[in-house]
């Protein structure tokens, strides 16, 4: 009798400490969101909401590393962009695309046009969030002004906005995207290159995919692209950038953005296949129930 009760409270001391030993485990491994279930106010419980209670602020101090770091970008932001005036650089191309026209020179006035609207949507400070109608807007101006480039080799398709085209989103979220399927889409092709954007609306999110119908990566390349995109794995000051590390580091800086703004839930996504194309996902909050409340 005294050795079974020597085991049950052998057992009740023990078996709370083990718990404790695997959620650490579980911490040691990036979890911060587990959290130790407080039964009794003895040593363990004591010791078990010490934990929560560091787990609590860990994700705090996290929390607000991220607003020093965003607040640090829009700072340094701010700092570049006070060196240009936007208005002289508009007023300048307006001149130089009236004189195009009036040398009938319409080509060149349009290329103009589409640079102007382009850096108005760029370097419009204090304007971080726009409508989704504004994003794919501008995203379409930016195709239109590579295929003068491209000789109109890219055809953009969108799936029509209907409802969520007042959506709020932060700016150029699609632009590195397509940039990264021009970039790698366009070369010496026959066809046009595609590419398609389509949604799928959730209750609490929005999913939206970007497709192209380029030659495609190997896996092993989707998988390295991947893994820079979500650790944020960025160049040593003594790197040069290649075409494959800077369209990385593009779809890294919107991945971070979504992360930052939105949550660790919502980011980017990519599948590939050689001679089938790419395909990215891009994941954002959404509420359809006040969206349907606001229509």
């Amino acid at each position: 009798m005294a050795l079974f009760i020597l085991m049950v409270v052998t057992f009740a001391i023990t078996n709370p400490l083990r718990k404790l030993i695997e959620l650490m485990k579980e911490v040691q491994n990036g979890n911060l969101d587990v959290r130790f279930h407080v039964k009794y106010n003895d040593e363990v419980g004591m010791l078990g909401r010490h934990f929560n209670e560091m787990l609590n602020r860990i994700k705090q101090l996290i929390r607000d590393v991220y607003q020093v770091e965003l607040k640090k970008k829009e700072i340094e932001l701010d700092a570049l962009q006070s060196q240009i005036n936007p208005h002289f650089i508009y007023n300048s191309l307006e001149s130089i695309r009236m004189n195009a026209e009036i040398n009938d020179d319409d080509e060149t006035a349009d290329m103009i046009f589409l640079l102007s609207k382009l850096l108005r949507y760029s370097i419009n400070r204090g304007n971080e969030r726009v409508t989704l109608h504004e994003e794919i807007d501008h995203l379409d101006h930016y195709v239109k002004f590579l295929n003068f480039r491209f000789h109109h080799s890219i055809v953009l398709q969108v799936q029509p906005l209907d409802k969520i085209c007042k959506m709020e989103v932060i700016k150029l979220l699609f632009q590195p995207i397509v940039e990264n399927a021009i970039l790698h889409g366009v070369g010496s092709r026959e066809e046009p290159l595609l590419i398609s954007i389509t949604y799928e609306m959730f209750e609490e999110k929005v999913v939206f995919s970007i497709k192209d119908n380029g030659s495609g990566m190997q896996p092993e390349k989707v998988e390295e692209l991947q893994q820079k995109i979500s650790r944020g794995v960025m160049l040593s000051h003594h790197q040069q950038p290649d075409e494959h590390r800077k369209s990385g580091l593009g779809l890294r800086n919107v991945n971070e953005r979504i992360k930052i703004y939105y949550g660790t839930e919502y980011g980017l996504s990519i599948q590939s296949e050689v001679g089938k194309g790419t395909e990215v996902f891009l994941s954002l909050p959404y509420n359809k129930r006040r969206e349907n409340r606001d229509d």
